[in-house]
């Protein structure tokens, strides 16, 4: 009898449709990282991150996979000293038998990935890839609000849909806005190619300060959301991916959101 629990491989294979591995950044390390892409999968959690408590639930779950946004390890390991934060996780995993498949930029510029899903939640019209011939990136995206309004609307609207505890921004909250670039995670350094597109603000999820005092002096508006804010919507998008793959593909798998999951930054 066939098998018709999937590999490793065939769910890496399955989401590099969606998210194909070329869009990815230089720097970055998506992909299987951790554990054989032989192993066949009957339980898959997904995680923005690979955390303690994300491969702890993973293993409750007698999870095979575990898929996340964020890479482990994001940069090459020299060493496996496992009292050491990240190479600790990569034992972990190692040692649990759960597989670790991350994808990072390459479903930040995906259509339908982090900053489409992004978009959709805050309801921006005309979506189109914050890239241009100087600084071409694909990552982000500009659309236009439904309806302009001030800075501080937006905000309020950004604080309720993405669940914020609190929102950083540099600029007026008077200012009437209708175009807004969007970038989750951290992208300040994308406030130059949002500013010649159009913006007249540029919301990602964290920001340096130097970043800001230039963006306001060019005349663009910030708000920062939280890194863990505004890419938190992608997990529900991926465990919805993975359980429409299984349906037309015939697997058996069985799909978990963790839901615990929260950023490790908290307002005092």
């Amino acid at each position: 009898m066939e098998d018709i629990n999937p590999s490793v491989s065939d769910i890496l294979g399955a989401l590099s449709l969606w998210a194909p591995p070329e869009l990815a950044e230089d720097w970055d390390n998506p992909g299987l990282t951790v554990g054989n892409p032989e192993v066949r999968v009957k339980t898959i959690v997904v995680a923005l991150d690979a955390s303690l408590k994300g491969i702890e639930e993973a293993s409750h779950r007698s999870a095979e996979l575990l898929v996340t946004h964020h890479p482990l390890p994001l940069k090459p390991v020299r060493t496996l000293i496992i009292t050491e934060p990240t190479q600790g996780r990569i034992a972990m995993l190692l040692k649990k038998g759960i597989s670790l498949v991350s994808m990072h930029t390459n479903l930040d510029a995906a259509q339908g990935g982090v900053n489409d899903c992004l978009g959709e939640i805050l309801g921006l019209r005309d979506m189109v890839p914050l890239d241009n011939k100087d600084a071409p990136t694909g990552l982000g995206r500009l659309g236009r609000l439904q309806r302009p309004c001030t800075l501080g609307e937006f905000m309020a609207l950004v604080k309720r849909r993405l669940g914020a505890p609190a929102l950083s921004f540099a600029g007026d909250l008077s200012r009437h806005i209708s175009m807004v670039a969007i970038c989750g995670g951290s992208c300040g350094d994308m406030w130059r190619l949002a500013w010649k597109m159009g913006a007249d603000c540029l919301l990602t999820g964290e920001i340096r300060y130097h970043q800001a005092l230039d963006a306001v002096d060019a005349g663009l508006t910030i708000v920062a959301a939280g890194h863990f804010e505004t890419e938190r919507p992608i997990v529900k998008k991926i465990a919805e991916f993975l359980k429409s793959q299984a349906e037309e593909r015939g697997w058996e798998v069985k799909v978990h959101r963790y839901l615990e999951e929260c950023s490790p930054l908290k307002i005092f």
